[in-house]
């Protein structure tokens, strides 16, 4: 390594060749603590707060499952239409339409005004 840079900062013409460039070092181990560190013993809760939207029961599972993607996809602040709920959903028009005519009727959803026809807003539970 000195030759090298002997010859780079004096301009020197010492020979380099890969065993005279060695660096010799000691076979030093790495300062590591022996005490453990405190991670603590709680899990951390990482699940997402789970929102009741108000769903009723005597819906099928298939339609509840159906009307929480749908609020996981916009929540509150977003407004969709019937296409957004058939890329979503991957329905077609005639089912994703049932299920908007189902949803207003259950008095969860409510039709936007100002954005154009059939764009609605999920309803917060302090509205109802």
């Amino acid at each position: 390594m000195e030759l090298f840079l002997r010859n780079l900062l004096l301009g020197e013409k010492n020979e380099l060749k890969n065993r005279y460039l060695h660096v010799r070092w000691k076979d030093a181990k790495q300062d590591i603590q022996g005490i453990k560190q405190d991670i603590g013993n709680s899990k951390q809760d990482i699940q997402e707060i789970k929102q009741d939207i108000g769903i009723p029961n005597e819906l099928s599972s298939k339609t509840k499952q159906h009307i929480r993607d749908l609020f996981c996809e916009f929540g509150y602040d977003r407004f969709f239409g019937r296409s957004d709920v058939q890329n979503i959903l991957r329905i077609t028009a005639s089912p994703s339409s049932a299920l908007l005519k189902r949803m207003l009727e259950l008095d969860l959803i409510y039709p936007m005004k100002g954005k154009g026809k059939g764009k609605y807003l999920f309803k917060n539970m302090e509205d109802k």
